[in-house]
């Protein structure tokens, strides 16, 4: 692959007007102009459409809310170049991402999916942003080289796996997960993406609650996902993911039926030991106070995703006992 060799580069949107100005300067200060840039619009009602109809792009947008998936599916029927580049619309390009890719075609010629990392540094500021950013650079950091995780924040994929598997699922319209299932999916067919340390980027974080409520409802879909294809996934929902969730939920639970300080402090010791490899990363790269601090809200992360699958839990049961007894024909 040569400098003049052209990506098709596609951009979910919906309502990112605060975001996606700065996601196309970064994508077109680092690709240029002779690359295809697809902006999909999933019925946003604020100002992001008007902003991204100033740029050179191909412009498509959806009449009502559809969710990424169909917006990505949109964009990869228009596709027409051989590899497809995924920018959410939240994501800052840093420099050097295309001589990463060049690099990584030439050193990987098996490889069809190509994952990035994100950055220690949000595109936002705040303490909260930035544990979001140290947490999923350590995740993918600390996940196997090829990953059965699909990042479609920022991803460049060729363009025949959609040709072979089909496009993204369009059930998950407003929670996110459909990067989850073409992650099961692509390992069913034997094709993991490898995950570049060099291929990081900068993401505009939610704030606390907003975050928290993510974690939950895509915790959902992870159970759903998990009947189905019956395994983990390797960053976001792998076992020892699963473990330090169900583990802290659960152990908290048990501290409020049988409360006493030895109870506690044993509960919080073997927590803390859990994550002890991410904390040991956060005490080196951020100091003590960062480390304490990321202890204290990985814990509220992990209470909040075993909500969520317990919420999927007691949704499938409440189907199983009440819905289908009431479509049972008389």
């Amino acid at each position: 692959m040569n400098l003049t060799t052209p990506l098709t580069i596609i951009i979910p949107s919906h309502n990112s007007e605060r975001t996606i100005k700065q996601c196309l300067d970064s994508t077109f200060q680092e690709f240029g102009s002779h690359h295809q840039v697809i902006v999909v619009d999933d019925c946003s009602h604020d100002k992001s459409p008007d902003i991204a109809a100033t740029y050179p792009v191909v412009f498509l947008n959806h009449e009502k809310r559809c969710g990424a998936g169909a917006a990505r599916n949109r964009g990869i029927a228009q596709a027409s170049h051989p590899w497809i580049l995924f920018v959410d619309s939240d994501i800052v390009v840093k420099p050097g991402t295309y001589d990463i890719f060049q690099k990584a075609f030439r050193d990987y010629p098996e490889d069809v999916s190509f994952g990035s990392v994100s950055d220690l540094k949000p595109a936002n500021h705040g303490i909260f942003q930035e544990f979001l950013a140290c947490r999923a650079h350590f995740q993918y950091l600390n996940g196997p080289e090829h990953s059965t995780a699909f990042p479609s924040q920022l991803v460049v994929v060729k363009k025949e796996i959609f040709e072979k598997l089909g496009g993204f699922s369009e059930r998950f319209v407003t929670t996110g997960g459909e990067e989850f299932e073409m992650g099961y999916r692509l390992s069913q067919n034997g094709i993991r993406t490898r995950i570049l340390p060099d291929f990081q980027f900068y993401h505009v974080y939610d704030g606390f609650w907003k975050r928290l409520k993510k974690y939950f409802l895509r915790s959902r879909i992870y159970y759903q996902l998990f009947k189905v294809q019956g395994k983990f996934e390797t960053v976001i929902t792998s076992v020892s993911e699963t473990i330090r969730s169900l583990y802290t939920f659960y152990g908290l639970l048990g501290f409020l039926v049988f409360p006493s300080l030895l109870y506690l402090v044993i509960y919080l010791v073997i927590y803390l030991l859990l994550d002890s490899k991410f904390l040991w990363f956060l005490l080196k790269r951020k100091g003590l106070l960062f480390a304490i601090y990321g202890a204290a809200v990985n814990y509220t992360v992990f209470i909040a995703i075993a909500l969520g699958g317990l919420a999927a839990i007691f949704e499938e049961g409440y189907r199983l006992l009440f819905v289908r007894k009431k479509e049972q024909p008389c």
